[in-house]
């Protein structure tokens, strides 16, 4: 599964329908249907999966308070195995409060997917420019604090 915002939700690509907590996302559009196609052929499994869990406009935090909903039992993922989170856009930190919040989040997030037995990895978390006045994104410290996420989950074999 891939768990993140507009960019894995799809927003603007063609045919768009956002998705809908709990259930199976697909539009045939979407880069996670592009790669379970590419999965499937090269695989030769027509039932592996992967899944979509990306919501336009949402955050971190977010998801930590809907993962139950989305990857709970009951949900159509609830055999999920991997989650990459791509989350981080709409989370744009711009002071060492709000940095340290991402940070926190991306960890328990983590951890929330190691309790589930669910493997998570991380993608690139911010779209942007480098310390732009313009967008106020500043993707090298996130990124810094999600490598840092990893590092402590290796490292306390979380």
């Amino acid at each position: 599964a891939f768990a993140g915002d507009s960019t894995t939700d799809g927003y603007r690509t063609t045919d768009y329908v956002a998705n809908v907590l709990g259930t199976n996302h697909t539009s045939g559009y979407l880069y996670t249907d592009v790669l379970q196609a590419l999965l499937r052929e090269e695989t030769k499994n027509n039932t592996l999966q992967i899944y979509n869990a990306g919501f336009s406009g949402q955050t971190v935090s977010w998801m930590l308070a809907n993962f139950d909903a989305e990857f709970g039992s009951d949900s159509s993922y609830s055999d999920v195995k991997m989650i990459g989170i791509s989350f981080g856009i709409n989370d744009r930190p711009h002071n060492d409060s709000q940095y340290k919040t991402f940070k926190s989040n991306i960890v328990e997030l983590c951890k929330r997917c190691l309790r589930s037995n669910i493997q998570p990895f991380l993608l690139t978390s911010q779209a942007g420019a480098e310390n732009s006045d313009v967008l106020g994104r500043y993707e090298s410290k996130i990124i810094s604090y999600a490598n840092i996420a990893v590092n402590y989950i290796i490292f306390y074999k979380l």
